[in-house]
């Protein structure tokens, strides 16, 4: 009844009613919020089943975010908060608005934020009181800036507000940067920065010096049976070992000299070249394509180094933290 206009009132256009009504719902939503049930408390009593219970009922309510919680480890001697994992897309607005919402309705003990002490201070270089005492519109201003990174602002701020205890739980940003980069191989690592600079070219041609070095090298050994193979992080391992294969046939080929050897085998390597060049030509047309070895390489580099460690990290820091939430 709230949302119809009186007789003689001007008429409210469908769509702002409806606007209206999902932002009431959402609001009455957030305003039903309450800390999930701990071990120990009335609530609590079959506590894991309650727990997902009660995440059901957040998730419904905040529906930009992903909400997961985690009972604390049963096993003996072991001890640690109930977890609330508020997952976020770090672009979404509404996000940002739900994250504040989240930790103001739980009341929890301490927020646990996924930035390092490096990025921390790059979102408060003044620490988190002396940013919640800055005007609102100056506030609003810096969030506004942000592309990326609000919803862990937010969250600071929502914590600053309800006296709950911050904690950084993610692992330094350069220390995650060293381990992603000590991961690639040195051809996809220069492959990948001149790709990044828009020079393919100089990068491929980087990739098929490193293999040609390392192929002349075997070829014209006199121990080629305990030299090492070629390796190439941006190519195929079936051609690398054929590359190896050629290479050390051609060693022990006493009757060729070392000139003749070496022409041999750049031929082979033009001529896999031109078949690799073709090969990710043809790749670059079909939508189901594997990925190439260099981009493959990468992506699990990126797969593992900067996502699987650093919630690894993450999650025994969570695990460490004092207090029922």
């Amino acid at each position: 009844a709230m949302f119809r206009p009186a007789a003689s009132s001007v008429a409210v256009p469908a769509g702002r009613v409806l606007a209206a009504r999902a932002q009431f719902r959402h609001v009455a939503g957030v305003a039903a919020l309450h800390p999930p049930p701990l071990p120990g408390s009335e609530a609590g009593v079959g506590s894991n089943e309650s727990l997902e219970n009660w995440a059901r009922d957040v998730q419904s309510a905040l529906p930009s975010l992903i909400v997961r919680a985690l009972p604390p480890p049963t096993s003996p001697g072991s001890s640690g908060p109930t977890l609330v994992l508020l997952g976020v897309h770090h672009d979404s607005r509404a996000a940002v608005r739900e994250v504040a919402e989240a930790v103001a309705a739980l009341r929890p003990n301490q927020v646990g934020l996924e930035l390092c002490e490096r990025r921390f201070k790059r979102l408060f270089p003044f620490g988190v009181a002396a940013f919640a005492g800055l005007p609102k519109a100056s506030r609003a201003e810096a969030q506004a800036r942000l592309a990326y990174g609000g919803e862990q602002l937010s969250a600071a701020l929502a914590a600053h507000r309800a006296g709950a205890r911050i904690e950084l739980c993610d692992r330094d940003v350069r220390a995650t940067e060293r381990s992603f980069l000590g991961s690639l191989p040195a051809d996809v690592l220069l492959a990948g920065s001149c790709a990044a600079l828009g020079w393919h070219t100089a990068g491929s041609l980087a990739v098929w010096l490193s293999v040609s070095w390392q192929s002349r090298r075997l070829c014209l050994s006199s121990s080629h049976e305990f030299a090492p193979d070629i390796v190439s992080g941006a190519l195929s391992s079936a051609l690398t070992a054929d590359l190896s294969s050629v290479a050390r046939r051609l060693a022990a080929d006493t009757s060729l000299s070392r000139r003749e050897r070496w022409r041999k085998m750049r031929q082979h390597i033009e001529a896999a070249a031109e078949a690799t060049a073709a090969e990710q030509k043809l790749a670059t047309t079909s939508a189901s394509a594997p990925l190439a070895p260099a981009e493959a390489a990468l992506e699990a580099a990126a797969k593992g180094r900067i996502v699987e460690d650093r919630d690894a990290f993450l999650y025994a820091r969570l695990r460490r933290l004092p207090g029922p939430l």
